[in-house]
């Protein structure tokens, strides 16, 4: 386990301020922007500034493809997720 990933949940696990589901929501929105910044948009702003021309190996094409993909749509569910949670609180 990651010493930050345990320091996540201990700190998430025994807060009472922190207890409440909407901020395991808003972790995993920073989470999963952190990662579209870390490993997608590298590769993005890299296949553009060279004029749409892939330059990397194949295999590094279908992880960025695929990641982009997934961690992109987690961004926007997780968004839906707490525009949703947000309505039912109204």
């Amino acid at each position: 386990m990651c010493p930050f990933q345990s320091s996540f949940t201990f700190s998430f696990s025994h807060s009472l301020l922190l207890s409440c589901h909407i901020y395991y929501v808003l972790l995993l929105l920073a989470l999963t922007d952190l990662l579209v910044g870390l490993v997608a948009m590298p590769l993005n702003v890299d296949y553009h500034m060279s004029g749409s021309l892939w330059t990397h190996h194949d295999h590094v094409c279908v992880f960025w493809l695929l990641t982009d993909t997934v961690i992109c749509t987690a961004s926007i569910w997780t968004m839906v997720a707490i525009a949703v949670d947000r309505l039912m609180v109204i």
